[in-house]
């Protein structure tokens, strides 16, 4: 805002005059010094009352040269002048000012926009990142997927027979424990068939001891084939013990027991053959004392 002093008006009215003397002639002037000095004495005053305060009304003399009457009316009338203009600068000022705390504002949430831009572009290329390593993982995958894609397809070849196969290992446990079910029941009645022999043994024993003179050539037969019987019944145990080690039935125990089985009737049918031979009172006294013996042989009960 631009400032107007008294130095700058006394200078002005100075100026002024010396021109109108200039024009005039300096010998022309119709005032004395002091004179002159009082008019300018009166006219300072009266500009620094103007110039203290413009607006209030201000008493002109009418000993005031015209330049300087026109002066004061200027300074007034610059002064309401410069008046609106402040007011208006005033306002543009206030408008300014309210457009900078508009602008700081926006340069505000401009700010926080560019951080949360920044932000989000961080995440961005994080998760950027985290997508081309998903991809190469994929691709990876599929890569994977094709190198398998024939061991699929010979897995699905094969499901069937693996199947089968299963069905084959059950049927073959099924057949291990139904084959170790007899071989246990074979080996219990090769116990009763092996105590069987042996009483058979004692009866034949006491019978050949009591009549020997009888069938002395028969029953050494009988003992020979009892003896064989009971060696294979041994081999058979042990054939037994083997094949419970191994977990698989022996073909060849049940063939020995087969034979076994026909010994034993072959010697059955043997002794009824003595029997039914023998069948004189001598026989029948000295078979009735070999039960009498083989009843006080033990407590325990034998089934012939």
């Amino acid at each position: 805002m631009p400032l107007i002093s008294s130095n700058l008006f006394r200078s002005s009215i100075i100026s002024s005059r010396n021109q109108k003397n200039d024009a005039k002639g300096y010998g022309e002037t119709s005032q004395s010094p002091d004179e002159t000095i009082r008019i300018l004495r009166a006219e300072n005053e009266m500009l620094k009352a103007v110039l203290a305060n413009p607006t209030e009304p201000t008493d002109v003399p009418d000993a005031l040269s015209n330049e300087t009457k026109l002066l004061i009316t200027g300074i007034k009338i610059r002064y309401q002048v410069l008046e609106t203009e402040i007011v208006e600068l005033n306002r543009e000022l206030l408008d300014v000012k309210a457009q900078n705390a508009t602008l700081q504002r926006t340069v505000a949430s401009e700010r926080f926009y560019i951080e949360d831009v920044s932000r989000q572009r961080l995440e961005v290329q994080r998760l950027h990142g985290i997508a081309e390593a998903q991809v190469h993982r994929l691709r990876s995958f599929e890569a994977e997927a094709l190198r398998l894609a024939p061991y699929e397809q010979e897995a699905d070849r094969l499901r069937p027979q693996i199947g089968q196969l299963r069905d084959t290992i059950r049927e073959t446990e099924r057949s291990k424990q139904t084959a170790e079910d007899k071989a246990s029941n074979l080996e219990a009645e090769s116990k009763k068939r092996a105590l069987r022999f042996a009483h058979v043994q004692q009866l034949l024993l006491e019978t050949m001891a009591i009549g020997k003179h009888h069938a002395s050539p028969q029953l050494r037969s009988l003992q020979v084939q009892l003896a064989g019987a009971r060696t294979q019944l041994t081999r058979l145990a042990t054939y037994k013990a083997k094949a419970d080690r191994t977990g698989q039935v022996n073909v060849q125990l049940r063939q020995r027991l087969e034979s076994t089985q026909q010994e034993l009737d072959t010697a059955k049918s043997f002794v009824t053959a003595l029997q039914k031979r023998f069948q004189n009172d001598a026989f029948d006294s000295v078979l009735n004392g070999a039960k009498r013996y083989k009843t006080n042989l033990s407590s325990q009960t034998i089934d012939i």
